[in-house]
């Protein structure tokens, strides 16, 4: 499925080669709002390291297996959505995102990461779904709330920045029969 029409002004869109300059786009003029949660944003300078990510996501063997959406707002890209790091032995999968800050506020993430729970349980046949977010984005922490997951834990120096300091990382779950007692 190339288009996942959520609501009139929401699409998430199968990622393709082609949005590699939008995305970098979008992480160069939001550096600020996205790089204060995300790593790999100090590390993006370039249209090439968008390039490289893209690859990285639909070319490798399996790639059949990746999640991975454009968000278009009003037919704009607004930012990315996927399942990650899918374990399909283990039915487990990672959700993540990142939205443009002028984006933001709308409900674009929660309702696109509803529909992505609903494809990963249906559709996909996965049990587990596991979102991180770093302790202190609020943002993120109501988001994996409004959707019903359940605050694992923390886990500790979770990820580093080029600047060498860790940040902590709260994770979050949610099961398919709790999915299906909610609906």
């Amino acid at each position: 499925m190339k288009t996942i029409d959520i609501a009139d002004d929401l699409q998430l869109r199968a990622l393709e080669r082609s949005d590699a300059r939008a995305i970098f786009e979008a992480i160069d003029t939001n550096r600020a709002h996205l790089g204060t949660w995300l790593p790999f944003v100090a590390a993006t300078y370039s249209i090439e390291e968008s390039e490289a990510f893209v690859r990285s996501v639909i070319d490798p063997p399996g790639c059949e297996t990746n999640q991975t959406f454009v968000i278009e707002c009003d037919a704009e890209f607004a930012g990315l959505i996927g399942l990650k790091g899918t374990d399909w032995e283990n039915a487990k999968t990672e959700l993540g995102y990142w939205l443009c800050e002028r984006f933001v506020g709308r409900g674009l993430i929660t309702r696109s990461a509803r529909c992505l729970c609903e494809r990963a349980f249906v559709g996909l046949g996965l049990n587990r779904i596991q979102l991180r977010c770093a302790v202190g984005n609020v943002r993120s922490r109501a988001v994996a709330l409004r959707l019903g997951l359940m605050l694992e834990g923390i886990e500790r120096d979770a990820e580093r920045f080029d600047d060498g300091r860790f940040i902590d990382a709260e994770v979050f779950s949610l099961l398919r029969r709790d999915w299906a007692q909610s609906a």
